[in-house]
């Protein structure tokens, strides 16, 4: 009788383990929070979000507030809902670089610093957790690989020697 296969991914801490699983299968991690009595959703964004976001900030590029724009826009792109409506900007074009600038637009005039600010170190918070789950699939992939030592006599095919191999005439070769 076969043993049942055990699910390694019981092994990790609750909220890691939900995390391990968001990102195989769903590829991307999502919070909510409240913010003054909002409930905000974020997710991780993904690299083609992110090239979208640099192209959205190219005027900003070089200049002192350059870091406010990425945070703006990264925040931006990853807000899923306010209240439950995920429609709360609307998109102005098809493409994602326009999406961006869109969304860059409707949180630079609209919010104050302190609020992006916020949101932005709940993005960190989310991207910490996403650390966090990696980090425990490649454990437990380098973990579940075998080490391997070979042993001198499993280097040569069974009885192609008489003697055994000994310290002394390895050293000596």
């Amino acid at each position: 009788m076969e043993s049942p296969v055990e699910n390694p991914f019981e092994e990790f801490e609750g909220n890691v383990r939900e995390d391990v699983d968001g990102l195989i299968h769903l590829g991307e991690l999502n919070t909510e929070f409240e913010f003054c009595g909002h409930r905000i959703g974020l997710r991780t964004l993904r690299i083609d979000d992110e090239i979208a976001a640099a192209k959205a900030i190219e005027p900003y590029r070089d200049t002192l507030k350059e870091p406010q724009a990425w945070a703006a826009v990264q925040v931006g792109l990853a807000i899923t809902h306010i209240d439950g409506e995920a429609d709360f900007c609307p998109a102005t074009g098809p493409d994602k670089v326009a999406f961006a600038r869109a969304r860059f637009q409707y949180i630079t005039s609209r919010w104050f610093w302190p609020t992006i600010d916020y949101f932005y170190s709940e993005y960190g918070e989310l991207l910490k957790r996403q650390l966090a789950a990696i980090r425990a699939v490649q454990d437990l992939s380098a973990g579940s690989q075998p080490t391997f030592s070979p042993s001198l006599d499993s280097l040569n095919d069974p009885g192609t020697f008489e003697e055994p191999i000994s310290s002394e005439t390895l050293e000596s070769q």
